[in-house]
């Protein structure tokens, strides 16, 4: 197949070869004119040259239209091609994510449930601020299958915050009541954002399940914020990892529980 550039090199060789002979045969028509001194064979000699130039760039440049047509043609079909490429590989990618969203759609969490489940018992409201953030523990536990929790109430009278309610929570001693930016639960409750830990420092708690005791859990801080302060804190740890479509509800859990236990501590 001739390309572009070997049909320039082919017409211009061409060109070459023409000039050659037409120069060949007026040197010879020349030659015959000057020995019998006639002067119609020189002009014939003349007109061949010209003829011959003629017809060599008219080859010439018939070669290179073809040869350039050719060219742009396969250029067309290169587009097309890499144009067709293109489009069935988006159409690929967008089916991938269609079915990674289906995936997930399927595979991931129903919120609004989840959370219906998580809400306690209105009737626990008229039990008191302890019962009713027990309660919440045990949701939580029964739901996402926490092995450890704790939740912090601000006391309006100190601005301390003081364990009012646990779940598998193991000690020798209970937790010291802490202020606003105090340990890792005060700096969240300053804050007033969530803190995911994947990796408990070491000391800060010991988790005790059936598989025996381990500080190596995940742990999750999240304040209960109510007109702009954190009014409690729930603490829940996890052998499990903590998906980010969890971490996200629990943002809009905090805010539908946080005007009842701001009610019930008033």
């Amino acid at each position: 197949m001739i390309n572009f550039k070997t049909g320039k090199v082919w017409a211009a060789l061409l060109l070459v070869i023409y000039l050659i002979i037409t120069l060949l045969i007026f040197a010879i028509l020349r030659g015959y004119a000057v020995v019998v001194d006639d002067k119609a064979t020189v002009l014939i000699g003349y007109f061949s040259v010209f003829l011959g130039l003629l017809i060599a760039i008219c080859l010439a440049i018939s070669i290179l239209l073809l040869t350039e047509k050719h060219h742009t043609i396969e250029k067309q079909l290169v587009i097309s091609i890499n144009l067709k490429d293109a489009e069935l590989e988006k159409l690929f990618n967008q089916q991938k994510q269609k079915e990674k969203k289906e995936e997930k759609h399927d595979s991931g969490i129903n919120k609004v449930e989840i959370l219906n489940r998580l809400m306690p018992d209105k009737k626990l409201i008229d039990s008191g601020i302890a019962i009713y953030c027990e309660d919440i523990l045990k949701r939580i536990s029964k739901e996402l299958e926490i092995v450890q929790g704790v939740v912090y109430i601000l006391n309006n009278s100190t601005l301390n915050y003081s364990l009012i309610a646990s779940y598998a929570f193991y000690s020798e001693k209970m937790p010291e009541p802490f202020c606003l930016g105090e340990g890792l639960a005060g700096q969240v409750a300053k804050s007033m954002e969530p803190l995911f830990i994947s990796s408990i420092p070491d000391d800060y708690i010991m988790v005790y399940s059936g598989l025996g005791k381990s500080s190596d859990a995940q742990m999750l801080i999240q304040p209960i914020v109510f007109q702009d302060k954190t009014i409690a804190i729930i603490e829940i740890a996890s052998f499990k990892q903590i998906e980010t479509e969890i971490l996200d509800m629990f943002k809009d859990y905090s805010r539908q529980i946080a005007e009842i236990i701001h009610k019930l501590v008033a």
